[in-house]
């Protein structure tokens, strides 16, 4: 789609499905060539920006504070490295759109990294 508006774009997707914010944050400079960041990073840029779209797994273990601080961490380390992060909400999903925890935890850390983004002048997207 870029292509078509004249934007060329290579795009590498390192997701990490089944892994919690918490997770990753904990990798980060352990030199894990498939869950350290900074690795990342490093071996497959350079990059211009990254998406990050993390804390979905934690919403059942953590609380949002928490899942904030791990979520920074990740956009710290992208920052660290001259790659801008573009912050992506927790996506809605059968279990945190039920009423209850997992939608007032998703809600709250949501809230609390648009609000984090908007001081540090990271784009967030709901």
């Amino acid at each position: 789609a870029l292509d078509l508006l004249g934007m060329h774009a290579e795009v590498i997707v390192c997701g990490l499905s089944g892994r919690t914010a918490a997770y990753m944050a904990s990798k980060l400079g352990t030199g894990d060539k498939e869950s350290d960041l900074h690795e990342l990073l490093e071996s497959y840029g350079p990059f211009t920006v990254a998406l990050i779209m993390a804390g979905s797994n934690d919403l059942s273990c953590s609380a949002p504070d928490a899942i904030l601080k791990n979520l920074v961490s990740l956009h710290t380390a992208c920052q660290e490295r001259g790659v801008a992060s573009l912050a992506l909400a927790i996506p809605c999903s059968w279990v945190a759109s039920r009423e209850g925890f997992g939608r007032d935890a998703r809600e709250t850390t949501n809230r609390l990294l648009a609000e984090w983004a908007g001081e540090v002048k990271v784009d967030f997207l709901d």
